[in-house]
């Protein structure tokens, strides 16, 4: 009691899922309409074109927040036994592979004809709600907390609608429900926008690397014969030498010392782990060992500027490429090109490999690829390589489009954090829309 008067604010009251204004209301999903379950639609019932529908796990992959375009369709005769969506629905993915994720929601609202598949739990919304910030509220963590504990099963969880009806959502006045819901759109819309920029610019970087890093594509001032030649790697410029990655550095792998020496770790050397190999450009990683830890160990002191490999990890990390941008070392996934700066620019070996990154997945040993990389295939892969003046001018090319591409997930990380923070007070009611020009919006 004490607590709850400590958190009392003007203007607001206490409820079970915390503050809310006093002219909101909390309620139950099955008071905010009925529940109904999708059906059918198999992978193989799928068709090229139809009616369009959603199945749960492009609710995962697929869509965010609300259904702006569909991905699937079924004829008519699949439609029949299937169960229709409307506008102003929510849906929610029944099935999952964790807690964290289970019962996540999108709303319709479109009004084209569309149905949805089995483990879509449907929540058909009476006219007093906004399906799209009732979409917004139920992925927020006031919402996934209830969900967590309502979902069953280990190595796929469920949630039910019988469990979903009797969630609690903060529900504003119907009015302000539409000006939170329009305000969060137009900050999804920038999200989204930038990411398909971010994406045409990607877009734009591989097919000049395809092109560059051939010789296909080459700056008039390099060319003194038009000739190409036949390699290993296709045809080359003449003028292009193709060498083994072993003729133009050293190449060697990581190791990890003794977990059960405490005095190898905790140090002021950095070691990093095959799963950082995504940051592409290493400026920083997470583990520390000591001189003792790097003595004792086959881990290697790497100097700045070498090109590292993913020789095995989960996930995309097989034959991940990156350049640890400053001094470091680390464990035994990763191969490391210290390359010999009178042949290579370290840069042009490093967007040479990144662009073959499933060459070097097909490369790996093991059946289908599903092994790892190892470091006599990486000795041994073939590169084709000009003059340093050109691989340096090739560099800078493809150096400007990162700049580029990485301004634009800055930006697209900044709108990320605006809309969350924003969220968290739009939905909770700690900033009404009256009081919002102090916290800016979108245009």
């Amino acid at each position: 009691m004490e607590n709850m008067r400590k958190n009392k604010k003007p203007g607001y009251r206490q409820t079970k899922i915390g503050l809310i204004p006093n002219d909101w209301e909390v309620k139950k999903l099955s008071e905010l309409g009925i529940f109904l379950k999708g059906k059918g639609i198999l992978k193989e019932q799928l068709a090229e074109t139809g009616l369009p529908c959603v199945r749960y796990g492009e609710i995962y992959t697929t869509h965010d927040f609300v259904i702006k375009e569909f991905r699937s369709f079924i004829n008519d005769e699949v439609a029949k036994e299937s169960e229709p969506i409307f506008h102003n629905d929510i849906l929610f993915a029944g099935s999952g592979e964790t807690l964290e994720e289970i019962g996540k929601a999108v709303a319709y609202i479109g009004d084209e004809e569309a149905y949805a598949g089995g483990d879509v739990v449907i929540l058909r919304t009476r006219k007093n709600a906004s399906s799209e910030y009732l979409s917004y509220i139920l992925n927020t963590d006031v919402a996934g907390r209830q969900k967590r504990r309502f979902g069953q099963g280990h190595s796929v969880v469920h949630i039910y609608a019988r469990d979903l009806s009797e969630l609690l959502a903060p529900i504003a006045p119907l009015p302000e429900q539409q000006k939170i819901a329009h305000i969060l759109s137009t900050w999804d819309k920038a999200i989204e926008k930038t990411e398909q920029l971010i994406e045409q610019k990607q877009q734009l970087k591989k097919g000049l690397m395809q092109q560059l890093l051939t010789g296909k594509l080459r700056f008039k001032e390099f060319v003194k014969s038009k000739k190409m030649k036949k390699s290993k790697l296709g045809l080359v410029p003449d003028d292009w030498e193709v060498v083994n990655i072993k003729e133009i550095g050293k190449v060697g792998a990581g190791g990890t010392p003794s977990t059960t020496k405490r005095e190898y770790w905790g140090g002021d050397i950095r070691w990093m782990n095959s799963g950082e190999l995504n940051l592409k450009y290493v400026h920083e990683v997470a583990g520390r060992i000591t001189q003792e830890g790097l003595n004792n160990s086959s881990a290697k002191f790497l100097p700045k500027y070498c090109v590292l490999i993913g020789l095995a990890g989960q996930g995309k990390t097989r034959g991940t490429a990156a350049i640890n941008m400053v001094e470091l070392s680390t464990n035994q996934s990763v191969a490391f090109i210290g390359p010999d700066s009178k042949k290579v620019y370290y840069h042009f070996l490093f967007y040479n490999l990144d662009f073959r990154y499933e060459e070097l997945r097909k490369l790996s040993t093991g059946e289908g690829g599903r092994g790892g990389l190892n470091l006599d295939i990486i000795k041994n892969l073939k590169i084709a390589k000009p003059s340093l003046v050109e691989q340096k001018k090739i560099v800078s090319i493809l150096s400007i489009l990162d700049m580029g591409i990485h301004k634009l997930q800055f930006q697209l990380n900044q709108f990320r954090e605006g809309k969350k923070g924003l969220m968290q007070k739009l939905l909770t009611g700690e900033v009404r829309i009256k009081k919002l020009k102090k916290y800016g919006t979108i245009r």
